[in-house]
């Protein structure tokens, strides 16, 4: 099988490692790049060794992902290639980012009001 990186992908890990070159230093961001980016290749042996997206979010979508570090990779296996869709550090609000899925509690977010 083929790997295919999406631009969102790539943009998204340069980010990621403009940002890790910032606040800690260029050679630890060149780690965590590397490794990222191996454990996508390790896909194209295993290509369904991430989790079901639409199992573990109770959403419909044929995406998989994978944990890295402290990343999600979100990717979909198709007849030819793994398409790499999107990466994103495990702080951020991912089912939003990733399906506009709003998972904000108004409860708990009316806490602070009171």
């Amino acid at each position: 099988m083929r790997l295919q990186f999406s631009p969102e992908f790539r943009r998204d890990l340069r980010s990621e490692k403009s940002y890790l070159t910032e606040h800690t230093s260029k050679d630890y961001a060149d780690k965590v790049g590397i490794i990222i980016l191996k454990e996508c290749s390790s896909l194209k042996d295993f290509p369904h060794k991430g989790k079901s997206a639409s199992e573990r979010f109770e959403i419909d979508t044929d995406m998989l992902f994978l944990v890295i570090k402290d990343y999600i990779v979100f990717y979909r296996v198709t007849n030819e290639t793994i398409d790499i869709v999107r990466l994103f550090n495990t702080r951020m609000n991912i089912l939003f980012r990733m399906f506009g899925i709003d998972t904000s509690d108004p409860e708990s977010e009316s806490f602070w009001d009171e």
